[in-house]
């Protein structure tokens, strides 16, 4: 299964591109599963991880949601100021 994943933001300038796709062995992965596939293929990502979020079909998602190659995925970069 092959889940392409839309990237904004910091995120995107450190892999130097707006889109990745993430191939599993199995069917239908989880978010927390889908962030661990993103953290082990783009090691470059690795400091942005612990404040990302995933959305999947525009609403944020729980690292127990099933995601589905047709869904649209993003990786939500955290972050603040005023």
């Amino acid at each position: 299964m092959r889940i392409s994943v839309r990237l904004f933001g910091p995120p995107a300038a450190l892999v130097g591109s707006t889109e990745v796709e993430v191939d599993f062995d199995h069917d239908a992965p989880t978010g927390a599963q889908l962030l661990e596939h993103l953290a082990a293929q783009l090691p470059e990502l690795q400091d942005a991880m612990p404040a990302a979020r995933l959305a999947v079909n525009h609403q944020f998602a729980s690292n127990q949601q099933v995601i589905q190659s047709e869904d649209e995925v993003a990786l939500i970069a955290m972050i603040s100021g005023g």
